[in-house]
């Protein structure tokens, strides 16, 4: 009998001390707005130490798991410019393999929980977020509005453009929700409430039509409460960009030193957006919340424009070569937005082209392309030459281009490109280069 009893006690022993049976746990990350798997996503079970990075099919795998309950998190940079801070998922870890998936909300999913029963198209786009006051405070029923420029062109006065507005209003937690923004961007976004408000900011949501967007009011006529914007411009692998030309609000103006600092002082409170040119570099936009009385610091990384090999030419420049010697300077000099014939053919249409660069808006029928900028409908060059009335732009496409440059700014735009006079005096320019102009 002992013994019978010790041998039980044993077993019982035995049982306990031998550990759980460790499983694997695999799963994939989607992203549902933009259609594709999320790569390079940090993925990690709490409680557990383990963490994990997405392979390029969106893939992540925890090997020796304890079956048990878990929350498993996601965290990548496609869900800052939706609002959202990750995805997390509670689940229960089973004594064989188990399988999770993780997904990034789709565009339905987040305009409902936005803008509720709000008909949606295929080209709606969302811009939602939150405004504060100057004290940081839910800024409640605060008119943030949205206006944008939609060019075409009728048969009987030809070119029109009209201008159009949408609004909402801040609600008790100082929320917003602009539904159904045009999905090609060109929307320039402003918040007032009483006496203080925020600068105008170029929205672009475009893909995947949604953006979150908030915004700080400030009192820009108090002087005495002006503040500060230092900053530094980096080039991708962090090296310093010196001479960096810095726009606030399209008043302020600076430059960047040695180390690519750059401080704007006397800059009114509020939401303001800073628009960066570097030689050799995409133009780059961002925002600051600017407190009056304080100083904003923000970072900017600046992308190298794509340049062709240097070419020993030892024969004069055909007029053809000097063509593109030129491009290739005003490219790197970073004032315009390029797209050269490998970027142009991503696109069905000029238009689709037009529509990538920030702050373009190219629409209108089949036979009638118009591009506008805020405030004016473009100039537009084609192979050097000014076009009057831009219906030439129908009969391209986009493997018959070359280059297109983009100046959304007259200031910005090169002096052989400016128009002095007549009526679109004053606006940005589009050229066009076609392959039949190039060597």
């Amino acid at each position: 009998m002992a013994t019978r009893l010790l041998f039980v006690l044993w077993c019982l022993v035995a049982w306990r001390s031998t550990p759980a049976q460790r499983v694997s746990v695999v799963g994939t990350a989607y992203d549902s707005l933009r259609g594709a798997p999320i790569v390079d996503a940090r993925v990690a079970m709490l409680g557990t130490g383990m963490s994990s990075t997405t392979d390029s099919a969106g893939r992540f795998r925890f090997d020796g798991v304890a079956p048990g309950g878990y929350a498993i998190t996601m965290q990548h940079a496609a869900f800052d410019s939706v609002g959202l801070t990750g995805v997390s998922r509670r689940v229960v870890v089973s004594a064989v393999s188990d399988t999770v998936r993780l997904f990034l909300p789709s565009f339905l999913s987040l305009w409902r929980a936005a803008c509720g029963d709000t008909p949606v198209s295929d080209t709606a786009a969302l811009v939602y977020g939150n405004v504060r006051d100057a004290a940081g405070r839910p800024a409640v029923d605060a008119t943030v509005d949205a206006t944008w420029v939609d060019a075409g062109f009728d048969k009987a006065t030809g070119i029109t453009q009209h201008r159009y507005r949408l609004e909402a209003r801040s609600d008790s937690t100082g929320g917003y929700s602009l539904c159904g923004l045009p999905s090609q961007g060109g929307v320039q976004i402003h918040a007032l409430k009483n006496t203080i408000e925020t600068g105008v900011v170029d929205a672009l949501p475009r893909e995947p039509r949604i953006r979150r967007l908030d915004l700080l009011l400030g009192d820009a006529g108090a002087s005495s409460l002006k503040g500060t914007v230092v900053g530094g411009i980096v080039a991708e692998g962090g090296a310093p960009v010196a001479g960096a030309r810095v726009i606030v609000d399209e008043s302020s103006e600076t430059r960047s030193d040695k180390s690519g600092a750059f401080v704007v002082r006397g800059v009114a409170p509020g939401t303001r957006q800073i628009e960066v040119h570097a030689l050799g570099m995409s133009p780059a936009l961002t925002t600051v919340d600017v407190a009056g009385g304080d100083t904003a610091r923000i970072a900017v990384e600046l992308h190298r424009v794509v340049s062709l090999d240097s070419v020993r030419v030892v024969a004069p420049l055909s007029v053809r070569q000097r063509r593109v010697a030129n491009i290739e300077e005003r490219r790197k000099q970073g004032f315009g937005y390029f797209r050269d014939s490998t970027e142009v053919a991503k696109y069905p249409t000029i238009a689709a082209v037009l529509n990538s660069v920030p702050g373009t808006t190219a629409r209108g029928t089949p036979a009638r392309t118009m591009v506008a900028f805020q405030g004016c409908t473009a100039n537009i060059f084609l192979d050097g030459v000014h076009v009057k009335g831009q219906i030439q732009l129908t009969d391209l496409y986009p493997e018959q281009i070359a280059t297109i440059e983009v100046y959304p700014r007259a200031v910005s735009a090169p002096a052989e490109f400016v128009v002095p006079s007549g009526p679109g005096a004053g606006c940005g320019v589009v050229v066009v280069w076609t392959k039949r102009a190039m060597p």
